[in-house]
């Protein structure tokens, strides 16, 4: 989810980057799941986490220079 997001804002993440990432949205759907969660509130906070990650990527994009340039 997260590489494919950023892939679709043409914006490429050093492997660091991407796996702190991971684990940050990882963290975040493990600590909102209840223990007894079925498929259905997996697939809805996985829904919110991708909605979340796709809004900063446009907030990114209204402030270019907001985040680090990519290495030519």
């Amino acid at each position: 989810m997260v590489q494919e997001e950023h892939q679709n804002a043409n914006i490429t993440l050093p492997p660091r980057t991407l796996a702190t990432m991971v684990r940050s949205i990882f963290d975040d759907v493990i600590e909102a799941l209840d223990p007894k969660a079925g498929p259905d509130e997996v697939d809805g906070i996985l829904a919110a986490e991708t909605a979340k990650l796709k809004r900063e990527l446009y907030e990114a994009s209204l402030e270019p220079g907001s985040r680090k340039r990519e290495a030519s």
